[in-house]
């Protein structure tokens, strides 16, 4: 068995054709006390076939073991013939065999006098991992792993100054040395899902002010969160509005990497608190269009 991560679908263009193809992630399944040690064996693999409407069912049990076989075929058939009749492909390329996802690549060091480890898994906890869809970008890596580095010190100092409408940070999920993921409080339901369905009734006014607080907090610790939307709002069951997703915080005035949303915020190139407001208007003027009660 061979366990999904995340799988998606990608347009590219050679020249003045447009093809479509799919990246996948995954897992080998292994015996779990082994990977205090080894880690989880994760692999990237490409493909000249789209399956965005593919069943995850059909994609674990049918569609990846036939991809990774006809890869392997192929393989063996430069092998056998000669790369001039079968061109060989490398790891990661599309149609290609899988490539090994080195987690020296894209999760950063665990640093004992920096970080929190979270404790023992449990179904209260979420654990947030990065995609990492765009492994064979060497760029896209170290990004990852700056990033996922920049969230987990600024969830560190939120951990030292909580807010009731920030989320909870538990700690780092560590893999042998590196931090494979981060551990926070579950919730229940997502602002852009709710805004999706138009049900139940939802108090906009209180929603507003609940993220307003959360961000006066964040700008009077010196930090704007720069990507303020519906999917980066969570709800408690008494629809308290619960601000996530740090990976674009930084101090006010650093020049932005991950950056905002497009099509949401001023257009900052900067970490700003007035582009946290701009957002946070947009979401506003987006709950009132569902949703009657004014604030």
């Amino acid at each position: 068995m061979l366990p999904l991560r995340w799988t998606d679908a990608y347009e590219e263009r050679d020249g003045n054709s447009v093809f479509l193809h799919s990246d996948i992630v995954y897992e080998r399944r292994t015996d779990p006390r082994t990977h205090g040690t080894h880690g989880r064996p994760r692999f990237f693999l490409r493909s000249s076939t789209p399956f965005m409407a593919t069943p995850r069912e059909t994609l674990r049990w049918d569609v990846l073991p036939s991809l990774l076989a006809a890869a392997e075929q192929r393989q063996t058939l430069v092998g056998a013939r000669g790369s001039s009749a079968t061109p060989s492909l490398s790891p990661g390329e599309v149609d290609g065999p899988e490539l090994p996802i080195d987690p020296c690549e894209v999760f950063p060091l665990f640093e004992p006098h920096l970080f929190t480890r979270a404790p023992s898994r449990d179904p209260t906890v979420l654990e947030k991992y990065p995609r990492l869809l765009s492994y064979n970008d060497p760029t896209a890596r170290k990004k990852c792993k700056e990033w996922m580095r920049s969230e987990a010190l600024v969830l560190e100092l939120l951990k030292k100054h909580p807010h009731p409408h920030i989320v909870k940070y538990h700690g780092v999920v560590l893999e042998v040395d590196r931090i494979a993921g981060l551990a926070f409080e579950r919730l229940p339901h997502r602002l852009d899902q709710r805004r999706g369905a138009a049900a139940p009734p939802l108090d906009v006014a209180k929603v507003i002010s609940g993220i307003s607080e959360a961000l006066g907090h964040l700008h009077g610790l010196g930090y704007s969160h720069n990507d303020v939307n519906p999917q980066n709002i969570m709800l408690t069951d008494d629809d308290e509005a619960v601000l996530i997703d740090f990976d674009s915080c930084l101090p006010e005035g650093m020049p932005l990497s991950k950056g905002t949303t497009p099509t949401w915020g001023n257009g900052a190139t900067v970490s700003s608190r007035e582009n946290d407001m701009a957002c946070l208007s947009q979401v506003k003027d987006l709950l009132l269009e569902v949703f009657a009660t004014a604030p």
